[in-house]
This record gives C-alpha cells, structure tokens and sequence, in this order.
C-alpha cells in the first residue's frame, strides 16, 4: 500500500436477539471482537439489535459506554 493510503475493511453484524440484555452484549461484543480480529476497522451492528436497551435511554448510554470500552484498546 502507497504512503497515505488506508485499507478499509467494513463488517456489518447481523445476529438473533433476545430479550436478556447480558446476552445480547456478549454476543455484541463476541461478534465485534472477531471482526475486529479479521481486520475489519469499521464494523456496523444492526440498528435494533437490542430492543430492550433501546427503549430506556438509561441504558442506551451504558451501550454506548460498552461500546466505547470495546473500541478504545482496540485502538479506534
């Protein structure tokens, strides 16, 4: 690759989801560590992929604290 260039890999998440929070945030974080893992640098995880965290603003932030503490050790 030329001096400047970046490679961009994209994965996008598609998964069952349940009603137990917990495990849909390990199957999340599985999913999003593997992809990371196969070199995929933007990874989009599907847009009602936990409708019970979706629906208490609450816990949308603890998501978004989740997925901030998944990304930054892996550098993003």
């Amino acid at each position: 690759m030329e001096k400047g260039n970046r490679q961009v890999v994209v994965s996008a998440l598609q998964f069952a989801c349940t009603d137990d929070v917990p495990t849909n945030l390990a199957t999340a974080e599985r999913l999003v560590r593997a992809s990371h893992a196969k070199g995929a640098n933007i990874i989009l995880i599907q847009k009602s992929w936990n409708k019970s965290l979706l629906h208490s603003m609450w816990k949308c932030r603890d998501l978004v604290q989740k997925t901030r503490e998944l990304l930054l050790p892996m550098g993003h």
